[in-house]
């Protein structure tokens, strides 16, 4: 029954996306993205290293490739203007990837250095805690977004959630986040 309710969001990724890249229909397989609720769900001790840096995150945490980051600058401009409101907020940006120098560079350009900052790649069993030290989980897109596993588990975790009303976001999150 899940399946069939979730078809037309599948049918969304088949045609944007594979059949355009030149991929056989009759090749196309589609296996639904799935979280474990009760890892996330379950009440993770806020992670270590942003615990010891205080309270008050915004966090985002996936691989920081081309577009991934593109949709984090985003993020990282509205941080000038959450700063100046609220200086005691922070963004966490967790995550590897080829993005992150330039990430980097726009965090000091805005002179972001006491309200943003970079821990690198994690193991997935550590995500629980990092989401349970956050206030809110920020999604900023800058393609059209298919199933997002990251914006799964952070819905999985209980947090507000902001995020880019793009693509398959919307009827994923279905009215429980701000977009």
């Amino acid at each position: 029954e899940k399946f069939a309710e979730m078809k037309p969001h599948i049918e969304f990724v088949v045609e944007q996306f594979f059949v355009p890249w030149g991929i056989e229909r009759e090749k196309i397989r589609v296996i639904p993205g799935a979280v474990d609720v009760q890892k996330f769900a379950a009440k993770a001790r806020p992670h270590p290293l942003l615990a010891a840096k205080g309270k008050k995150w915004i966090v985002s945490a996936k691989p920081l490739h081309k577009t991934n980051a593109a949709g984090i600058s985003y993020v990282i401009k509205a941080m000038a203007r959450v700063a100046k409101k609220h200086p005691d907020w922070k963004y966490a940006i967790v995550g590897g990837g080829q993005g992150r120098p330039m990430l980097e560079a726009l965090v000091k350009k805005l002179g972001l250095q006491k309200n943003v900052f970079f821990f690198g790649e994690m193991p997935n069993e550590q995500i629980p805690a990092v989401y349970s030290a956050a206030e809110i989980v920020v999604h900023s897109f800058a393609f059209k977004a298919t199933t997002s596993i990251a914006l799964m588990e952070s819905m999985a975790g209980g947090k507000a959630i902001v995020a880019t009303a793009s693509g398959e976001v919307r009827p994923t999150v279905a009215g429980t986040a701000l977009l």
